[in-house]
């Protein structure tokens, strides 16, 4: 399948996240996934997460999260979805500061200078335990972009992006619905298993 430009805040690394970027990327060829109960378990060297695997949806730590340059990409199982090539996307970065809002801030404008028509808008997204900054990045009629970027806390070292992707057009109720289960539900554990 042809990659469209669907997916361009996952597939490249950007402003103040290279340097982290390139560390995890080579750090991810050891990911590994467990099932358990309440989620799923995606871990590192030393990191560990869970997170929500939405009815309907696949998640990969393999192929598919490697060529989007992420921990976990979550693919559905709806033909339409499939079409529009629709992702969810965590991915874990090594934290400069905890100045979230800054790494948001200079994605958009690295967007601002590669694409001249591009567009934000507000995203109500939440966490029940972390903060998080989070906006719409689009192209109408080209790509729709929800990004959220999600801290843990100071104990951590590291915080997450969480972003879904749709090809043309917005995304419909029950994507968004998934894109707000994977985001509600990724949870820093204080140790790997």
């Amino acid at each position: 399948m042809q990659r469209t430009p669907s997916a361009p805040l996952m597939r490249k690394p950007l402003g103040r996240l290279k340097a982290r970027l390139l560390a995890l990327a080579i750090a991810g060829v050891a990911l590994s996934i467990q099932a358990r109960a309440d989620g799923l378990v995606v871990y590192g060297q030393d990191w560990a997460f869970t997170v929500a695997e939405p009815t309907g949806w696949h998640g990969d730590t393999a192929d598919s999260a490697a060529r989007y340059q992420v921990n976990i990409v979550f693919l559905p199982d709806d033909s339409q979805s499939k079409r529009a090539d629709v992702t969810i996307r965590v991915r874990v970065n090594k934290k400069a500061d905890e100045l979230i809002a800054a790494d948001l801030e200079a994605d958009m404008n690295e967007y601002r200078a590669k694409f001249k028509k591009i567009r934000f808008a507000d995203l109500k997204v939440h966490h029940p335990s972390y903060p998080l900054v989070s906006k719409l990045f689009f192209v109408p009629g080209e790509f729709f972009e929800y990004v959220a970027y999600v801290n843990p806390g100071k104990e951590y070292p590291y915080d997450f992006s969480v972003a879904l992707s749709k090809a043309n057009d917005p995304a419909s109720p029950a994507e968004l619905a998934a894109y707000q289960k994977v985001l509600q539900s990724v949870m820093f554990m204080h140790k790997a298993p």
